[in-house]
């Protein structure tokens, strides 16, 4: 049976006396907001008995913060599944007495991007969001950034220096990762067609480009088409995929570098094109499903787990923006059929 781990194993643990554990956890003496943090990380890594106790004892004094976010269409399944884990992290964190407001853009216009960051954060603490890369978004995040509400970019970063920082996957490794893929699974080439969501995201730009210059280096074979946008809708999708099999009858693969997963593959089904290589960076509900039945080869995407921990936590710390922006880089996921 393990030695149960005493104040004493906690305090060498943390570095700190018997006395600062002691009035952390009975309220005995100020303490630094820093070290009691720092206190209940290290009890937490080393499986303190009585670590709930300390987590309530942050919790009762935690500065009330309100986070802002803005994220896509409610019914995509990636953005419904981001609010869950955004709203969760803030309102379960030790650190700060949370809330959490999440807008789902129905309008992805440059304009109505940039008037929900603006009215959001006329009542937030800091902000985060999925975004367009415009000068009207840009500029609100910069009107933002003078009124001290920090804005954090997630999966795909903005242009503007007023942002705080960017949270998500190397957007270019993602799109050079899709073109491995893509190279080893029509190693004699082909026509690969290319949906982006739309062109005003950094990241799906940074895609392609990787997807590219991937398969240049290698000197495949592979024809790439030009891009074409599906508005990140999923009818759109549909109509933009039955197109480019209208016009390209001999198309060997699809790279999928936005939304609208569902539609491309219902396009494929109508057409009984079952043996068609499908790259795609967008998770859906049906994810899984296309995976196991061989309607998508591979998916690289954003872990939303590992975004929204990330999200939360820089948000906490209220970085100031400028220069020293924080760019937080996480590792992007490969799901194929064999490892769901």
């Amino acid at each position: 049976m393990s030695k149960r781990i005493t104040i004493a194993d906690l305090a060498r643990a943390a570095s700190v006396s018997v006395s600062t554990i002691d009035r952390i956890m009975n309220r005995r003496g100020p303490v630094q907001r820093q070290t009691e943090e720092h206190v209940l990380s290290v009890a937490e890594r080393i499986g303190f008995h009585a670590v709930q106790g300390l987590r309530r004892q942050l919790a009762e004094t935690a500065p009330k913060r309100k986070f802002g976010f803005i994220l896509n269409r409610r019914d995509r399944y990636l953005y419904a599944r981001l609010a869950s884990l955004l709203i969760h992290n803030v309102t379960s964190s030790p650190r700060i007495h949370g809330q959490a407001v999440v807008i789902h853009l129905e309008d992805l216009s440059p304009k109505g991007t940039a008037d929900a960051i603006l009215r959001l954060g006329e009542d937030c603490d800091a902000l985060a969001g999925v975004c367009i890369d415009h000068p009207m978004v840009n500029a609100a995040v910069e009107k933002l950034a003078k009124a001290n509400v920090p804005f954090w970019a997630m999966l795909s970063d903005l242009s503007t220096p007023a942002r705080a920082g960017f949270v998500g996957a190397n957007a270019t490794k993602l799109g050079r990762s899709a073109g491995w893929f893509m190279h080893r699974l029509l190693p004699t080439g082909g026509r690969v067609a290319v949906l982006l969501g739309s062109s005003d995201y950094t990241a799906q730009c940074l895609y392609e480009s990787g997807f590219r210059q991937y398969l240049s280096q290698k000197g495949s074979k592979i024809d790439i088409l030009a891009p074409r946008e599906t508005e990140e809708n999923v009818e759109q999708a549909y109509a933009l995929t039955r197109d480019i099999l209208r016009i390209q009858p001999n198309l060997s693969g699809l790279f999928m570098a936005g939304g609208g997963i569902d539609g491309v593959i219902q396009a494929l089904q109508d057409q009984h094109l079952t043996d068609m290589t499908l790259v795609s960076t967008e998770l859906s509900e049906k994810t899984r499903t296309h995976l196991l039945q061989g309607s998508v080869d591979v998916a690289l995407s954003h872990p939303a787990e590992v975004v929204a921990t990330n999200v939360v936590h820089v948000m906490e710390n209220n970085r100031p923006r400028g220069l020293d922006a924080m760019i937080v880089d996480v590792e992007h996921q490969i799901m194929v059929s064999e490892s769901i």
